[in-house]
């Protein structure tokens, strides 16, 4: 569980909204909140954050725009997770904004459901993406890193899996023993940051995983 995590969005509603699921969920203890870039890089020069959940864009004097501040915040707190709340679905900012390190991404204008599984897969290390995001991503060719690392084996597996087929029937189609899909079921769930079956389960129905 996360014990310092920072807040940062300009509108307080969304603050209170994020905070509150955190505190249901008991994902962690928010310990500062913030609505603009000038505080948000006060606050991380001179305190210790174990998570920050922020918007890609807020006001401040220093007027960068979203990528920037994301950029300098990567670049400055590399061991900092990062989770960036989103209004925008353009597939070239997203790109951007994922590829300068963030471990995170939530579509804002969609439900905050998301956001506990996202904060459990940053406690783990693994990049979250929403699955409205990841459709933008997709249909623009752009596949996270998880994606990427299966090899198309695994891909299949998952893809039949999703269909609703077991193990064995699996086995049955490909030709292939239960215990080579059982391992091509693993491995590919332990690639995408997936501790068991009922996360990869849930996975599989969230992204409508086609590989």
């Amino acid at each position: 569980m996360f014990q310092r995590i920072l807040l940062a969005d300009d509108h307080p509603v969304v603050r209170i909204g994020v905070r509150a699921i955190i505190e249901v969920h008991a994902l962690g203890q928010v310990v500062a909140e913030t609505g603009t870039v000038d505080e948000l890089f006060q606050l991380l020069s001179e305190q210790s954050f174990d998570l920050l959940v922020t918007d890609l864009s807020m006001p401040g004097t220093q007027h960068i725009d979203g990528y920037a501040m994301i950029e300098r915040i990567c670049r400055n707190h590399p061991e900092l997770p990062v989770l960036v709340l989103s209004m925008t679905s353009n597939a070239s900012v997203l790109r951007t904004v994922y590829a300068s390190g963030v471990l995170g991404l939530l579509d804002k204008a969609s439900s905050m459901a998301e956001l506990p599984a996202a904060i459990q897969a940053a406690e783990r290390g693994s990049a979250y993406i929403s699955a409205s995001l990841r459709r933008q991503l997709a249909q623009a060719g752009f596949r996270p890193p998880g994606y990427r690392a299966l090899s198309p084996r695994e891909a299949e597996v998952l893809r039949l899996l999703a269909k609703g087929l077991r193990v064995k029937d699996i086995a049955l189609r490909l030709n292939r023993g239960i215990t080579t899909i059982s391992k091509q079921k693993s491995d590919a769930a332990r690639k995408l940051g997936l501790r068991n079956d009922v996360e990869l389960f849930d996975f599989l129905r969230r992204e409508g995983f086609s590989g």
